[in-house]
Order: C-alpha cells, then structure tokens, then sequence
C-alpha cells in the first residue's frame, strides 16, 4: 500500500508560518509551502471564531486547484488567533 503523503505527493501547506513549517519537519512530512491570497482582516461584526472559519476555509478554497493537479496529496490551513473576549475595543 502506497503513503498518502510522499515525496512523490507532498503535503501542500496553506501557510508561510515558520512555526508550521518546523513542526511538519520535525514529524518528517514532506511538506510544500503556499502562501494563500487571503484577505486576513477581521469583518466588523466577526467573532473570533467565525473569522478563524472563514480564514482557514478561504486559505484551502484557494489552494483547491493547485490539489486538483494531482501534485500534492493533500492540504493543510491553518491560522492561530488569540481572542481576550467577544467585545470590540475602542480607539481613543
């Protein structure tokens, strides 16, 4: 049986994250690294985890053609956010 992900038919990374690219070294994946257009501005009315969604969707929805192409096996996106509350915070 044939690995999924191989040198053959790396992983595609949707992501420029240093972090994410050491931790697939360090687990030995072999791994390519797309930066996805993405626009990464949180929408006024978006919570913390409905920005997360729609990032991570948009960042794999972006690398669906490059997928199709057979090159790779699969994709990862990925985004990290720190959320303190739900409310927004006023500029003075």
């Amino acid at each position: 049986m044939s690995e999924l992900i191989s040198e053959k038919r790396p992983l595609l990374l949707a992501s420029a994250s240093p972090r994410r690219k050491d931790f697939l070294s360090q687990l030995a994946i072999p791994f390519i690294s797309l930066t996805p257009d993405v626009d990464e501005m949180q929408r006024g009315s978006e919570t913390a985890t409905d920005y997360l969604n729609r990032v991570v969707t948009a960042k794999v929805n972006s690398m669906g053609q490059q997928l199709c192409s057979g090159r790779f096996s699969a994709v990862l996106g990925a985004d990290t956010i720190i959320r303190l509350d739900e409310r927004k915070k006023q500029k003075c």
